[in-house]
């Protein structure tokens, strides 16, 4: 006011009317304010800055000081840091798989409107049919792209060499599901659905890259698929599949109009793009109401059936979300083992240290500046772990990969990205705060004797212990969930799988369309290809199967019952296999009454079937099978019946860990003509032989050729490589268990030793008055061995009490064993004990070895 009031004055006395002179006075004040203000907070922005830079230095001092005093240690520092690049490293490996495989978004357009949709039958999750898909397609509003998917296999020849490839045919809106634009040329136009429309094909980016040498003129060129001329009109982008497969190639699904109006053939995948704002949910209500009404129109067919919309996440990962999610709990815990290691050290580290902080708070420290100098140094510790963890976790990456099985989805993706490093940086953050807050406000603790060292008190004591203790529980939770599995597995391996596989080779081929076109040409050639397999030197007896056991395969058909009905819905069900003579014997599958397919079982004979027990248990309990008749399919209109002229052993098709299901064998002279469309024209060949199976893959290759030599050969493996593939992922879980409960006890008993080593290192003069006054060398080992067999008896049974809570999550994964077994967690406690005795042992026996005289002067 009185600056105002003057400069008023001041213009009054220039000759300015008053009125005026005021207003300008107030203007001119007005400006001279805002600027006053503007500097005023350019000021306290430049304190601000000026404390934020004294921070960052005092940091860089801390951290510069920290890194001196462990220098001084560099024993101790060397293993914390060892001990964090372990624990880091192995959660980043994995973490770097769950992103690839959970997390990171999928490189489609607006990813999270692409949606999985499947007819559910019973709650239980499947295939379309195509009726259902063409009325889905035509009714529903809630999607702005609905297609179907059928994979299939194609011989892919005119070069060098035939190529089976696997490809898939494809309705033209599976890639405005996809929302990705072609690489090269176009996609397919939405008349090229309709049967004799044209024949194209679009390639992958992988196949055009390797096939053609990523010729930018491809488009527009013709390739022989199954023996018939397709023209390539476009290049699919490298990230374009919807299926945990990697397509080589795609062709359009032409359905006909009997196929059209078919609802009980079950055999198409669906991939949706849902509208903006439409959820899944109400996209599964209104797909329901579609398949409802559908369901009155065929009530035999679409019985207790109806649609799932699911994200297309959740239908690539499958099962593996909860074994990955699993292991990556089981990683952390290791990381909680290593932390605690870290921890105990530190502890010890400022307990040595305490007449250094003595003088420190003497000379005015004070205890924020102490904790702050003591966190400093734990952060030297974790980034120099997370630098380190990092070499680790590129190795264990690759480990990782090695061991997971083939179908785990996305896992080749997994690498060392920005979005990883930032999470191992983040990771080393949060350890150091972790393993160094208590070793911190432990040093900053007042010291009764300032310039003393201080010793160790009982709480101090008693804190160290509960963290080895704490450990040890961990490690023996791991070791729980490790021994479960071995368990597991070694029930899976008991299990018979209802035929020998030891000493079979199979493989597998496909025969192009155009070429074999009648049933009988199909029969014919396969029984050519077997009898040509057969007549190898080494080979004792040869057949085939449309669908190998445990090969992840089958087909399913509806059965009638001469003389029989059934309620809707309660129609009994089979698995459709067709077999060669010679394949029963092959695979070595016990035949228990009647008699096996024969060469003159042909297609002018009697139609004959044979059923496994499983089948037979389900339509005539307590009765002969032999001589009954059932039907599988319907021809030319009338039910063809076949007469059950023998009853086979099951087998256990869809894995060791599944019941055997009913199946039926069927002559592969005698297979219903629409079978062999449903099947690609495909079997595998499988050959008994007296040599080692993989000596006689050339031979047979050579042979199938002789006959063809444009029919690629393909599956070429053992039987004993098939059933390691279906229970890969029983094996890679146990595997990581296994390492990760062997790192885990590994750490805890680290960790254990050093609280020992420690222990001793303080009561030496305690130790060497106990020699000096006659105790014999078996009182001190067994004071150390107590005191360590004390602290890990207390992990064990903390250990045991909370095992069986967090077993039960392994629940999914087992087989014949129970998650809280008591057998397995009372073999794995006596490990643990065993191992901390030998843990005990060291140190026991070097306090037994102290000098009484030396000690007795110490200090």
């Amino acid at each position: 006011r009185f600056h105002l009031e003057m400069l008023t004055e001041e213009l009054v006395a220039a000759g300015v009317p008053p009125a005026e002179a005021a207003a300008r006075a107030r203007a001119r004040f007005g400006d001279v304010g805002r600027i006053r203000d503007a500097c005023r907070r350019i000021g306290e922005a430049g304190e601000a800055r000026r404390r934020r830079l004294r921070a960052w230095a005092d940091l860089g001092q801390d951290l510069r000081y920290g890194a001196r005093q462990l220098r001084r240690t560099p024993v101790l520092a060397a293993v914390a840091v060892a001990t964090l690049a372990l624990g880091i490293g192995a959660n980043t490996a994995l973490f770097s798989a769950v992103d690839a495989v959970l997390l990171r978004p999928l490189p489609y357009r607006n990813a999270e409107r692409v949606v999985a949709v499947s007819e559910s039958w019973r709650g239980t999750p499947g295939r379309v049919a195509p009726g259902l898909f063409v009325d889905w397609r035509a009714q529903a509003r809630s999607f702005a792209a609905l297609a179907a998917f059928e994979g299939g296999s194609f011989n892919l020849s005119g070069g060098a060499t035939p190529e089976r490839l696997y490809g898939a045919r494809v309705s033209p809106a599976y890639f405005a599901v996809a929302g990705l634009p072609p690489a090269l040329g176009r996609y397919f136009l939405p008349h090229e659905e309709r049967p004799g429309a044209g024949d194209v094909v679009v390639l992958s980016h992988a196949l055009w890259a390797t096939r053609f040498g990523a010729d930018p003129g491809v488009a527009g060129r013709a390739v022989l698929l199954n023996g018939r001329p397709y023209t390539v009109v476009g290049v699919a982008p490298p990230e374009l599949t919807l299926t945990p497969d990697d397509e080589a190639l795609w062709v359009p699904l032409t359905l006909t109009a009997a196929e059209r109006a078919k609802f009980d053939g079950h055999h198409l995948q669906v991939f949706g793009r849902l509208r903006p704002g439409v959820s899944p949910a109400r996209a599964q209500a209104e797909l329901a109401r579609v398949t409802a009404e559908a369901a009155r129109r065929h009530p035999v067919e679409l019985v207790d059936r109806t649609a799932r919309v699911a994200p297309l996440r959740e239908a690539l990962v499958g099962g593996f979300r909860r074994r990955l999610l699993l292991l990556l709990a089981a990683v952390g815990s290791v990381l909680l083992i290593a932390c605690g290691n870290v921890a105990s050290l530190l502890l010890a580290r400022a307990a040595a240290r305490r007449r250094e902080t003595a003088i420190r708070t003497a000379l005015g420290a004070s205890r924020g500046r102490l904790v702050r100098q003591f966190l400093a140094e734990s952060l030297v510790l974790a980034l120099a772990g997370g630098a380190l963890g990092l070499l680790v976790a590129r190795a264990g990456l690759g480990v990782l990969r090695a061991l997971a099985p083939a179908a785990v989805p996305m896992l080749h993706q997994a690498r060392l990205d920005p979005r990883v490093l930032a999470f191992a940086l983040g990771l080393s953050l949060v350890c150091a705060l972790g393993f160094g807050l208590a070793p911190a406000l432990y040093a900053a603790l007042p010291a009764a004797g300032p310039l003393r060292s201080a010793a160790v008190g009982p709480r101090h004591d008693r804190f160290r212990r509960a963290l080895v203790a704490a450990e040890v529980a961990v490690a023996l939770t791991l070791l729980a969930g490790t021994g479960l599995l071995v368990r597991s597995a070694l029930a899976l391996a008991a299990v018979p799988p209802g035929f020998e596989p030891r000493g079979l080779l199979t493989l597998r081929l496909a025969l192009p369309a155009d070429e074999y076109r009648q049933p009988e040409a199909v029969a014919r050639a396969f029984s050519a290809v077997v009898q040509r397999v057969g007549a190898l030197p080494g080979v004792t007896v040869a057949g085939a199967v449309n669908q190998l056991p445990l090969g992840g395969e089958s087909t399913d058909v509806g059965l009638a019952v001469e003389g029989r009905s059934f309620a809707a819905g309660e129609a009994p069900v089979a698995h459709l296999r067709l077999a060669t003579p010679g394949y029963l014997e092959a695979m070595r599958i016990p035949l228990r009454r009647g008699r096996a397919p024969t060469a003159r079982d042909g297609a002018g004979s009697p139609p004959v079937v044979v059923i496994n027990e499983a089948l037979a248990r389900r339509l005539w309990p307590g009765e002969d099978p032999l001589g009954k008749r059932l039907a599988c399919c319907k021809g030319a209109g009338t039910t063809l019946w076949r007469e059950v002229v023998g009853v086979a052993g099951d087998v256990r098709h869809f894995g060791l860990d599944a019941s055997a299901l009913p199946e039926l064998y069927v002559p592969h002279a005698q297979a219903p003509a629409e079978s062999w469309t449903w099947m690609d024209r495909s079997m595998t060949v499988v050959a008994r032989s007296s040599a080692p199976p993989e000596a006689l893959a050339a031979a047979a290759r050579r042979a199938v050729l002789a006959l063809d030599p444009d029919l690629p050969v393909y599956g070429v493996r053992t039987m004993e490589q098939v059933m390691a593939r279906s229970t890969a992922a029983t094996r890679f879980s146990l595997r990581l268990f296994a390492g990760l409960g062997a790192l885990g006890l590994g750490l805890a008993m680290i960790g254990l030793y050093g609280s020992l080593a420690y222990f001793v290192s303080q009561r030496k003069q305690e130790i060497g008055v106990r020699l000096a006054l006659g105790a014999g060398t078996g009182r001190v080992l067994a004071l150390v061995v107590r005191q360590g067999l004390g602290t890990a008896l207390a992990g064990v049974g903390i250990g045991l009490l909370t095992a069986p809570a967090l077993t039960r999550a392994l629940s999914s994964l087992l087989y014949g064993v129970r998650p809280a077994d008591p057998l397995t967690l009372a073999a794995v406690g006596v490990l643990v004990l065993l191992t901390a005795a030998l843990a005990s042992y060291l140190p026991a026996r070097k306090a037994a070895r102290v000098d009484p005289m030396v000690s007795l002067r110490y200090d």
